[in-house]
């Protein structure tokens, strides 16, 4: 009978230690730490239906009221595959095409995605200050910027929508797989990718500061990224 008491002591001893243990661990836990986002493993998942592709790997919905939502593209958060914070403009900016629109970042990392059309800046969603994860979920919530478009008939023409749309993101997986394949110390996606595959998830995280640059300027911060004619 003692030496199962003793045996119990000791169990309950390591478990209160256990436990001890695993609240000092959340502690050190920073709070900004970036976490991991919803994967998508198609290119249909990329973009639901109704929703346009916009230049600079953006995501558009137009509204009744003729404004239009604005979220970053599920091809650029799949390959990130975290978020710690999601900066966002003053409602009722002016803003021209290619000016910043918010900024995305994690660690020490950050991306400012650019006007796709001149407008004035309606809204913004400030729920994604506090829950920047939201931006990989519904369009209802994903959305970073309501725009009130200077010209939105010519707004519309400039994106893209239903199949038109898949093969622009087609088109701009096989870029990024071509822009990984110049830099082969760093194969990320290529070996994921011989399917035709979406890109690995986090695949730009551990990119040295020069090629990161690089990405940002060719796929981000170009105003008319992501909007070549693609032949289907």
């Amino acid at each position: 009978m003692t030496a199962l008491l003793l045996i119990a002591m000791v169990l309950a001893f390591l478990l209160a230690d256990y436990v001890v243990q695993l609240r000092q661990a959340k502690v050190a836990v920073p709070v900004s730490a970036a976490k991991p986002l919803p994967l998508f493993s198609r290119i249909e998942d990329l973009l639901p239906k109704g929703i346009f592709a916009a230049p600079g790997h953006l995501w558009s919905a137009v509204q009744s009221n003729g404004t239009v939502r604005m979220g970053v593209s599920r091809l650029i958060l799949n390959a990130l595959n975290s978020v710690s914070e999601v900066i966002l403009p003053e409602p009722g900016k002016q803003v021209q095409k290619g000016d910043a629109l918010f900024t995305v970042r994690w660690g020490g990392r950050s991306a400012t995605f650019r006007a796709p059309v001149s407008g004035r800046i309606a809204a913004v969603n400030t729920e994604l200050l506090a829950h920047p994860l939201h931006l990989s979920g519904d369009t209802h919530v994903s959305w970073a910027i309501l725009l009130q478009p200077d010209n939105l008939s010519a707004s519309v023409k400039a994106m893209r929508i239903g199949e038109e749309a898949y093969q622009l993101l087609r088109h701009e997986v096989n870029r990024l797989r071509d822009f990984f394949a110049q830099f082969p110390a760093h194969p990320a996606m290529v070996s994921a990718q011989q399917d035709g595959g979406l890109p690995l998830a986090g695949a730009l995280q551990n990119l040295p500061e020069e090629i990161w640059n690089k990405f940002v300027q060719e796929f981000i911060e170009t105003p008319h990224a992501g909007n070549q004619e693609i032949n289907g």
